[in-house]
């Protein structure tokens, strides 16, 4: 798996995205400067101005141009997102895909899913806020992940390509539990995996990423509670390195494997099915951290869950043989 060079300075402008979303950065375009690389990190509103009437849910519908790709990134792709904001700060939500801002601190819930972009295919967040929202920044240069794919609705406005993610908001507490973003999957009858790449904020052990496949509709502590299966990681150590866990459904929920893996600042987590020999293995940063038998059927949602920043989800099909 390729790495980039630097990965903790190459984050700092998601981070600085990210933390100014979290501190109301919502209420208008803002630029910052980074000292950590010398290099400029630009955070940016939708990369302009915001459009509708920016309210918490993404405004008012605006017209426009959906932005969305009709085709997939690769032949192996069957979801993909980039959480772009989308050239001009507008993405499809709804029912009807009325297009709607995509401004820092809009809540990633109801807005359909990059690819393949349709109302059956739309995230699914607490409405809270206790939620994941929209974030986006420029290092001023490309984007600094070096695992995704170019996107439509990552392009470069003459300060590097602006990249988006999501964030965690906590700010009202975590007492009902850690934020899940959910989106119904149609899984294929053949072998597939799913992953993220994801930046932990805080330190502890109630303090996580997680990515897993659930039944359950829950939009908080689902993954924790309710999934059937769970890799998560978190830092126990302040940053030294990283903790993962493998969990999957039961009562109480079983441990199946655990490790360190080393943190890259954007670490990514896999994990990859096969549901006729019924084989589950798990990836962390490209390493295999275990084959497990496991029988997951055919879950109703791939999720996400917890507190930090997470970007680049995907589901892939995969060769016979290949988790």
């Amino acid at each position: 798996m390729n790495r980039p060079h630097s990965p903790r300075t190459a984050l700092t402008g998601l981070a600085l995205a990210a933390l100014l979303a979290a501190c109301g950065g919502g209420d208008g375009p803002a630029d910052t400067n980074s000292s950590a690389d010398g290099n400029r990190a630009q955070i940016q509103k939708n990369g302009g101005d915001c459009v509708g009437s920016c309210t918490g849910g993404g405004g008012t519908p605006v017209d426009g141009t959906n932005p969305l790709p009709t085709s997939a990134p690769a032949p192996d792709i069957l979801v993909r997102e980039s959480f772009g904001p989308g050239p001009a700060g507008i993405r499809p939500k709804g029912g009807k895909g009325d297009l709607r801002s995509t401004f820092i601190a809009t809540t990633l819930g109801g807005f359909w899913v990059e690819w393949p972009g349709n109302k059956n295919n739309a995230w699914i967040t607490n409405s809270g806020e206790a939620t994941w929202k929209f974030t986006s920044s420029s290092n001023g240069g490309p984007n600094p992940n070096p695992n995704e794919l170019p996107s439509p609705l990552e392009v470069d406005q003459g300060y590097g390509v602006v990249a988006g993610q999501v964030f965690a908001d906590v700010s009202d507490g975590t007492t009902g539990g850690l934020p899940t973003a959910l989106l119904p999957v149609a899984w294929p009858t053949t072998a597939w995996s799913v992953s993220i790449e994801g930046t932990l904020w805080q330190h502890g052990p109630g303090s996580y990423i997680a990515l897993g496949v659930t039944d359950s509709s829950l939009t908080l502590n689902n993954l924790a509670t309710a999934s059937k299966v769970t890799v998560l990681m978190r830092s126990l150590d302040n940053g030294a390195s990283v903790d993962w866990e493998l969990w999957k459904a039961g009562t109480p929920r079983v441990l199946l494997g655990s490790g360190k893996m080393e943190d890259l600042g954007l670490n990514q987590l896999k994990l990859s099915y096969d549901p006729v020999a019924r084989q589950l293995s798990v990836h962390l940063n490209g390493a295999l951290g275990g084959t497990f038998p496991i029988d997951l059927g055919r879950p109703r949602y791939a999720a996400f869950e917890g507190i930090g920043l997470v970007d680049n989800f995907v589901v892939r099909k995969l060769n016979t043989g290949a988790l």
